[in-house]
């Protein structure tokens, strides 16, 4: 961990110690959980993923304000075959139809910072994209303002999560990537991928979960901050993924920090939100009835984790853990 990072860690612990908890729901308005909030949350995602687990943690090291036996969340030995860089690593050609029936031919040869163009929905936009919008971080407690991301960046190099639409989510990774980026062969041509453990625990300070990564290369060994920033997109690693060392075992990890997760929260749930009002009022409308979207349902803060963790895949592509339920 650099020295700013290290100083920066030391202001937050010390800043998180004197923020109060988060005890009134601002789930809808500010993107950010209360404790039972988060534990709630936690709940289902392990009732759907059975393979999440709830962790406790030594008793000098346990969060007053969460459950002793519900501490943090883990999943053991997550598969991720082929490093973040191979799935640029062809060249792929596109042949898009110009105006006057001109043919235009679109190259990806890098590591996504080429301009391949993609479908975004209603719009076309790169697959990687830099320059955010600049917007306030989300802590919701009046007592303390969370500071700027660590590195010192500034936030319009942090990437937006926005301009990665959902199609721009590796679901099949095997797909897309070349053979020769996975991991070594051992005996009888048996390919031994790398594999995560990945932890969520809560953040007091910013108020949402936040993100852990500790990697294994395929012969058992952990994983060093430049192997492990291999599985991160290069357009958030050293700027929102940093070596930390865990809060509840002492061991490094790559952490994402969670500076704009309550802002992502807040326009994911938007959307989801939206599209769920209009299938809503289509079926009211085939059916004859009136439909009021002040009075429709909205999304719950149970299932917070399950659109978070859809967000977190941006980040990590290749890490396969399992979302194939989370039809977002």
């Amino acid at each position: 961990m650099s020295l700013k990072n290290r100083l920066f860690q030391r202001y937050k612990d010390v800043a998180e110690y004197f923020t109060p908890v988060q005890k009134k729901s601002e789930f809808a308005e500010k993107g950010v959980l209360t404790p039972e909030e988060f534990v709630a949350a936690g709940d289902v995602l392990v009732q759907m993923t059975p393979a999440w687990t709830w962790m406790s943690a030594d008793t000098s090291k346990r969060v007053p304000h969460l459950p002793k036996e519900k501490q943090y969340l883990l999943i053991k030995n997550v598969i991720c075959s082929k490093r973040v860089a191979a799935l640029w690593a062809d060249t792929k050609e596109e042949d898009v139809a110009g105006e006057d029936g001109w043919v235009g031919t679109t190259v990806g040869t890098g590591s996504g910072e080429t301009a391949v163009e993609m479908d975004c929905g209603d719009a076309v936009c790169p697959p990687v994209a830099g320059g955010a919008t600049s917007a306030s971080s989300s802590s919701s407690s009046s007592a303390a303002q969370p500071p700027a991301c660590p590195e010192g960046e500034g936030e319009e190099d942090i990437p937006d999560l926005e301009e990665f639409a959902d199609d721009n989510v590796v679901q099949d990774v095997a797909a897309v990537a070349p053979p020769s980026c996975g991991g070594e062969q051992g005996k009888e041509g048996i390919v031994v991928p790398r594999t995560y453990n990945i932890s969520i625990t809560y953040d007091n300070y910013y108020h949402t979960p936040r993100v852990w990564l500790c990697g294994y290369s395929e012969a058992g060994r952990p994983l060093t901050k430049e192997e492990t920033f291999q599985d991160i997109d290069s357009e958030f690693s050293n700027k929102t993924a940093t070596f930390e060392t865990h809060p509840f075992s002492d061991v490094p990890h790559v952490a994402i920090h969670p500076c704009r997760h309550a802002e992502q929260m807040v326009r994911m749930t938007e959307r989801l939100n939206a599209k769920a009002h209009e299938v809503m009022a289509l079926k009211a409308q085939n059916e004859g009835e009136s439909f009021d979207p002040a009075e429709a349902p909205m999304m719950r803060p149970d299932l917070y984790l399950i659109v978070f963790l859809k967000m977190i895949q941006v980040m990590i592509p290749t890490i396969e853990y399992d979302i194939a339920f989370m039809d977002i």
